[in-house]
């Protein structure tokens, strides 16, 4: 396969991922119940985690040994659906070492078909459009949230692209990306033709990090459930700061670690460190993502929707570095990859210390009611299959005007 062809399948791969964060958006924000959207953002978060660690892994696992485990590989691939939106990488592994290339195209490209068919006949854009959602999900869904903001519908992108706790959040997704870039594109080779790792030993020391990235990354969400011992815009500051500058510390551990040794393979401390590089970015759930669901609210979608833009400069970038810094895959060069994405994290963690939010924007804070907040001081008795009917789905305009009365 030429680079022509490699070429094309990476502009269409970017198409196809384009709209993945607008999804995000418009899942969390439409889908999501109000006191769900963190969870819900959370999960499809863990995808994007998990996605790289999966394909690398399965195909560890199919040719092992020059053997294949059909039971092995269907429960892997089940669970991988479940997990992820579709695999990227454990595929390539001991599959390489046997020259089978082209089986691993061909499965990447038979599980991209099923999950683009499951999507086609499954997804909708609202829950109202779905026969499967009844009147009683319906209203949980719903309610609290205003369907109409005529601030936003007029000016939109001014407000958003004024908002500097946005701006905030934007910048330490930058940094957050960036260094994921690093690992989620580099590793393979890193691990390779750097480390001279055998191809079985470079499975693992591949996918440990995301691993290790995704189970802090759900602890982090159980973990805000726990501290409220401070405000939320102090709470977001101070885990966005541990998740980023702790990474950084790592990087730079990294770093530290390539000019020490040189050419010599990785050590202890290397292998140490580079297993930990990305745990701390799981925090960050707590961090900047929970701060674009507050500050947005109903209208994160619009906060997560241009995360997409970020999450592509990081991934242009990221290669441009290593590239330019590191053309003889030298472990020495690499220090500078390393200390650049650490300087990164490092002002990402400043910028959204001093300017990161916990409270709505302005243009946000009433897409919120009040009233959803509050038991029903009666509540109605009903069926669970019974259709919710009209349970006093009342607008922010219409409440205010309520008490003005």
């Amino acid at each position: 396969m030429g680079q022509p062809v490699v070429t094309g399948v990476r502009l269409i791969q970017g198409l196809t991922f384009s709209p993945v964060f607008s999804f995000l958006g418009q899942n969390t924000a439409v889908w999501a119940a109000l006191k769900e959207q963190l969870w819900f953002l959370c999960t499809c978060i863990a995808a994007i985690i998990l996605t790289p660690a999966f394909s690398w892994h399965l195909s560890n696992q199919i040719f092992s040994n020059g053997g294949f485990d059909m039971l092995w590989f269907l429960c892997t691939c089940i669970a991988a659906i479940i997990l992820t939106p579709a695999f990227s990488w454990h595929l390539s592994n001991q599959i390489f070492s046997n020259g089978g290339f082209d089986i691993v195209f061909f499965i990447h490209a038979s599980i991209s078909l099923f999950l683009a068919l499951v999507w086609l006949i499954f997804y909708r854009d609202a829950p109202q459009k779905h026969r499967w959602v009844n009147g009683l999900e319906l209203n949980k869904i719903v309610t609290g949230k205003a369907q109409k903001n005529r601030v936003m519908e007029r000016n939109s992108y001014v407000l958003v692209f004024k908002s500097v706790s946005v701006i905030a959040i934007w910048i330490a997704a930058f940094g957050y990306f960036f260094a994921f870039a690093v690992f989620a594109i580099f590793l393979p080779i890193y691990s390779s033709k750097v480390l001279h790792l055998t191809v079985y030993s470079a499975g693992s020391f591949s996918v440990t990090p995301f691993i290790l990235m995704a189970f802090v990354h759900w602890l982090g969400y159980l973990l805000n459930k726990i501290v409220n011992c401070c405000g939320l815009t102090v709470k977001v500051r101070i885990f966005n700061t541990i998740s980023l500058g702790c990474c950084a510390a790592y990087f730079l551990g990294l770093a530290v670690a390539a000019a020490i040794h040189g050419n010599q393979d990785y050590s202890t401390f290397h292998t140490i460190v580079h297993y930990r590089a990305l745990v701390p970015l799981g925090l960050a759930i707590i961090g900047f993502y929970q701060s674009s669901v507050v500050v947005g609210r109903f209208f994160s979608q619009f906060i997560l929707s241009h995360v997409q833009l970020v999450f592509s400069l990081a991934f242009i970038l990221v290669p441009a570095v290593v590239v330019f810094w590191t053309p003889l895959n030298i472990l020495r060069y690499w220090r500078i990859v390393f200390v650049v994405t650490a300087a990164v994290l490092v002002l990402s963690t400043v910028v959204f210390a001093v300017f990161g939010s916990g409270q709505p924007a302005h243009w946000a804070e009433n897409s919120w009611d009040p009233t959803a907040t509050h038991r029903m001081l009666q509540p109605i008795r009903m069926s669970k299959n019974a259709e919710c009917g009209i349970m006093e789905m009342r607008t922010v305009d219409d409440y205010l005007k309520s008490l003005n009365e």
